[in-house]
């Protein structure tokens, strides 16, 4: 080791010498440069190598943030971990943003969190620079596109005040990539994903002495297929973590897919529609004036009884049962009686979307239906909410990076790779009992996440979800959470909170506030029972 130290010094001091030769040289008038001599143009090679290249160093700063009137002195590093194959060999290369409080007597027990958003595909820029970092961009009101310019300015609601952070990019996305670049295929299923970001957190906390410390797992959407996958993997590595959050989780495709012959869907998504038809004033006029919680119980009541009966019964439903029932959806939805007819009282929540402004020339977004645009055809490319947040955090968050991380790279920090989704395996999540192929199941990870509650007494689990959600809807994830195969008493780990937004509630400030009020309730209680143990 010390004989290639002393190997590196020499083309430094001989640096040194040819430099202080050639400052004597030119001390004085400016020398010419002869004809011929002059500095030809990069490559391309060059070029390409500018722009793609990313500094492999990390990059530590120190900084400051004032949470309810406290300042919080912390450090922040942008780096990279490398991820091994179990040969020893370097298969991808993690970037992340850590963030550790200084000042903490015993750093091995301050609480630590790991934060990502889903996809799959996405970089976890949201989370970081609009959520839970020390530093956020102004959204405005969350519903219009804010005013621009597009700086950072110290976030009220990060949880640096509660525990310290680390933001993780998958493999793909953000400056994460594989090795060689073409590689990412063994990284991008859902069991691989799980296995990958399980090795990268085991890895952080191995290298910066973190064994100790209260352990939180955070994800968003299909985030939340990740971290419940994760609650059962870092298990079995003897990592317990004290807590799991899940942010506008996805849990079991079995509950999102819009299939014929699966029909939980449809009861599960009424509620949403008419939260949404609700909003925008389009529901029928004797349900406009009810608040909507009221509201939301008698279509839960009536989209789990008449309606789900009406669905078992398929063609052999009278006429005269099917007239009420379309009569009632469309009263809920404000759904055409025809439209609801051309699809056999299952109308898919895309066509939803685009029908229900349809008067008005306009679509309601996918991941906030109180947002809406003219943007008919597509689900996330131009969805009005994306319109709104995208450009501003981008342009933020290249400027933090820059400005405040001292990052510097000419490289695309990646946020969403659209390439992930079609080319994931899906099967290596799927799972259906006594199936020939365990892989014709639907993707899910609640099996893990029981499993997970039914090891661990002591785990708790944080959801907040938005109500204004066409994504990853309420009642979806309220239903998989019931289902979890635990004990009874074991659904007291689970606390739920809902928020009056979309599936990005932290996008409206309102919500914000109460998502990290709520946040601060839950790391509170499972850290004196940290402290009890």
């Amino acid at each position: 080791m010390k004989k290639r130290k002393s190997m590196r010094v020499f083309p430094v001091l001989a640096f040194v010498f040819i430099f202080c030769i050639a400052a004597v040289t030119t001390a004085g008038a400016e020398q010419p440069v002869p004809a011929g001599k002059q500095s030809s143009p990069p490559s391309a090679e060059q070029q390409k190598a500018r722009y793609v290249s990313i500094p492999e160093k990390p990059s530590v700063t120190k900084h400051h943030v004032t949470v309810n009137g406290k300042k919080i002195a912390y450090t922040a590093t942008a780096g990279f971990l490398p991820f091994y194959d179990k040969k020893g060999e370097q298969k991808a290369s993690f970037f992340y943003v850590a963030y550790v409080k200084e000042g903490v007597s015993n750093q091995a027990r301050r609480p630590l969190t790991f934060c990502y958003n889903g996809g799959p595909g996405s970089s976890s820029i949201w989370l970081h620079i609009a959520a839970f970092g020390p530093r956020t961009v102004s959204l405005g009101d969350g519903i219009h596109i804010p005013d621009p310019p597009y700086g950072v300015k110290d976030n009220p609601n990060t949880l640096l005040d509660l525990t310290d952070l680390v933001f993780i990019d998958p493999v793909g996305t953000g400056f994460s990539r594989a090795i060689p670049r073409d590689g990412f295929k063994e990284f991008w299923g859902v069991a691989q994903d799980v296995e990958s970001v399980g090795q990268f957190i085991r890895t952080y906390i191995t290298e910066n002495e973190r064994w100790e410390s209260p352990v939180f797992i955070a994800g968003e959407s299909y985030g939340g297929i990740r971290t419940a996958g994760l609650s059962s993997y870092v298990q079995d590595m003897g990592l317990y973590p004290a807590g799991l959050v899940f942010i506008s989780p996805a849990l079991t495709y079995a509950t999102m897919m819009s299939q014929v012959g699966l029909d939980v869907p449809h009861i599960l998504s009424i509620s949403e529609m008419a939260t949404a038809a609700w909003y925008h004033h389009k529901i029928d006029p004797r349900f406009q004036k009810m608040p909507l919680d009221d509201l939301l119980v008698k279509v839960r009541a009536w989209s789990s009884g008449e309606y789900a009966r009406a669905l078992w019964k398929g063609n052999t439903l009278s006429p005269g049962k099917r007239r009420d029932i379309v009569r009632q959806l469309s009263q809920y939805t404000s759904m055409p009686v025809d439209l609801i007819l051309s699809y056999n009282l299952r109308v898919p929540m895309l066509t939803f979307m685009a029908h229900l402004l349809q008067d008005e020339r306009k679509a309601v977004s996918y991941y906030d239906s109180r947002v809406t645009g003219p943007c008919i055809n597509s689900v996330f490319a131009d969805d009005p909410l994306m319109n709104n947040i995208d450009g501003p955090v981008a342009t933020a968050f290249n400027a933090y990076l820059k400005g405040e991380l001292k990052f510097t790279t000419l490289a695309e920090y990646d946020r969403i790779n659209v390439k992930a989704e079609p080319l994931w395996d899906w099967g290596s999540g799927a799972r259906s009992e006594g199936a020939e192929d365990p892989k014709m199941g639907y993707p899910e990870t609640v099996t893990d996440l029981a499993r997970a509650l039914r090891n661990n007494e002591l785990l708790q689990v944080f959801v907040g979800i938005g109500m204004f959600d066409l994504a990853c809807i309420h009642d979806a994830t309220i239903y998989a959470l019931n289902h979890l195969d635990i004990p009874r008493e074991r659904l007291d780990n689970i606390h739920i909170f809902t928020y009056p937004a979309g599936h990005m509630m932290y996008t409206y400030p309102i919500a914000h506030r109460k998502l990290k009020s709520d946040l601060s309730g839950f790391y509170v209680r499972v850290l004196k029972r940290e402290k009890k143990k």
